[in-house]
């Protein structure tokens, strides 16, 4: 990981001085990675703050498993303000419980089956993600990354390697929520990891009358079969749908951290200060 801090540093001074002059302004309030429905981005675009998104399904070059792809990140990452924020979906299919009989994923084996295409590139993401996180906070720019409560993307060693380097600039808090509090169609346990102070709040009760009340159901989700005497659980018709960011919950985190800036924005940016120097020196400490 030592080296791929000078390499990351390389690059990021290669998009800066390769960059049309126009790409050289700190501008971006938000930027929202791996969007999906983009409900955060708009979230920010209705206060008329400036957002960019990147989303292989939605445009092919945002892959960020290719050159091309990553280099984009990185240029967006460089066009963000002090304390903006990224938002980060991380792809979560070969970290959920869902497919851990697959991927063989495990606290002994975080890896997984690495000759399985789709668990390989999960993790190939994780670590170009954990990358920009560094870059991310070398920049002085805040984070959150969601996932599943079922993830075992933190058993990877390099992600909790990251979270410990950021925890000494400022703190990782790591929060479980219920997304069905912020208009999920199910109760949908998560986890949110952010240095943003107030990120916090997210972590409202869901008792039962209120699940009632809200109507909440995991009806079309799983499907759970009995096959050669264990049961069996795959992926329903309503599986893809479970992530997508309800509008409420984007509302919730533009407001955690509008509320973190204004109340913590001096102190904030006192931590971060020493964000490029923790960066550097990890990088010609590895060289």
């Amino acid at each position: 990981m030592m080296g791929a801090h000078s390499a990351l540093i390389q690059v990021a001074d290669y998009v800066a001085q390769n960059s049309p002059p126009n790409m050289s302004f700190r501008d971006l309030m938000h930027y929202d990675m791996f969007a999906g429905a983009r409900n955060m981005q708009r979230a920010y675009c209705a206060l008329f703050a400036l957002s960019d998104y990147m989303d292989m399904t939605l445009r092919i070059d945002d892959d960020i498993c290719t050159t091309v792809g990553f280099i984009s990140a990185v240029r967006c990452i460089l066009k963000l303000k002090p304390l903006a924020l990224a938002t980060i979906g991380l792809p979560c299919g070969s970290f959920v419980w869902i497919n851990s009989a697959t991927s063989k994923r495990s606290a002994a084996r975080p890896y997984g089956n690495e000759d399985l295409p789709h668990v390989a590139k999960g993790n190939k993401i994780a670590a170009r993600v954990c990358l920009l996180l560094l870059l991310l906070t070398a920049r002085r720019v805040l984070f959150m990354l969601e996932q599943p409560f079922s993830s075992k993307l933190e058993l990877l060693p390099f992600v909790r390697d990251v979270f410990d380097m950021i925890s000494e600039v400022i703190p990782v808090h790591r929060v479980f929520f219920w997304m069905g509090n912020y208009g999920h169609f199910s109760c949908k346990g998560s986890l949110a990891y952010s240095n943003l102070p107030f990120i916090g709040r997210l972590g409202k009760k869901l008792s039962n009358a209120r699940r009632e009340r809200l109507r909440l159901s995991s009806h079309g989700v799983v499907h759970r079969r009995v096959r050669h005497g264990r049961v069996a659980v795959t992926g329903d018709r309503l599986l893809k749908k479970t992530q997508e960011y309800p509008r409420k919950f984007c509302k919730k985190i533009l407001r955690l951290h509008l509320k973190s800036v204004e109340r913590h924005g001096k102190k904030l940016q006192k931590k971060m200060d020493s964000g490029p120097r923790l960066l550097l020196g990890r990088s010609q400490a590895g060289e």
